[in-house]
């Protein structure tokens, strides 16, 4: 049978045969039966859970999270370093109030300042006490300039020698000359009163006629409490 027989007979079929033999033809395989739109159906409902918990239970502050709730997580901690702090710089501040004269400070050697160096008088007689101010090293070497040929400076001078600039970035030293000091004794000085300008203190009276031991104090104050010895006031009692 020719291409054109073929053609012909089959087109003498019926319509509704043909249309039957058509989807039998289309249809899978038996076992074979595909179920995917079921499946992508599944899992878009799926996708869209997993996105929904991510969204709820993700942690504020990560990328995710807004710029208001990162700002939110962050601020406890910097307000607790904010109050430490202040609560630090307060009890400083109070310190400082309480105690504005300190009897020792801190030289830059880490060493405390000794309240009494002994000086012994070299030549001349005793005097009255006096004070000086100095407010950085150059003031040290004018003052050991101007009395070191009366006074052994010596173990002064090896203190003030551990007191450099930074030393007195924040703080004045007051020297308080006392002679008359019977031996194995150390001076006394009592500060009376303090303010901007004023410094008073106050003395022990020794016997000026009796053989004794001249001292310097050392007095550490704030920086610019005082701004010449004229202003340090020394009362013997």
């Amino acid at each position: 049978m020719t291409a054109e027989q073929l053609h012909d007979a089959i087109g003498l079929l019926p319509a509704d045969l043909l249309a039957e033999t058509d989807r039998a033809r289309q249809a899978p395989p038996p076992g074979k039966t595909v179920l995917w739109k079921p499946v992508l159906a599944m899992a878009a409902c799926l996708t869209l859970v997993l996105a929904g918990w991510f969204w709820w239970f993700q942690p504020k502050g990560s990328a995710g999270g807004t710029a208001d709730t990162a700002s939110l997580q962050a601020a406890p901690g910097a307000g607790a370093a904010e109050n430490g702090a202040a609560e630090e710089a307060e009890m400083a501040q109070a310190a400082e109030e309480a105690a504005p004269f300190r009897s020792q400070s801190a030289a830059t050697d880490g060493t405390s300042l000794p309240e009494t160096i002994s000086t012994p008088r070299l030549e001349g007689k005793p005097g009255d006490p006096a004070a000086a101010l100095l407010t950085c090293p150059a003031d040290w070497t004018d003052y050991r300039t101007q009395m070191g040929e009366q006074f052994d400076l010596t173990e002064l001078a090896g203190r003030m020698e551990s007191l450099g600039d930074s030393w007195f970035e924040d703080q004045d030293l007051v020297l308080i000359r006392v002679e008359n000091v019977p031996q194995g004794e150390a001076p006394q000085a009592e500060i009376l009163r303090q303010e901007e300008g004023i410094l008073e203190i106050q003395l022990p009276r020794y016997d000026e006629t009796g053989e004794g031991t001249c001292w310097h104090i050392l007095l550490p104050v704030e920086k610019g409490t005082l701004e010449t010895a004229a202003e340090i006031t020394l009362i013997r009692q």
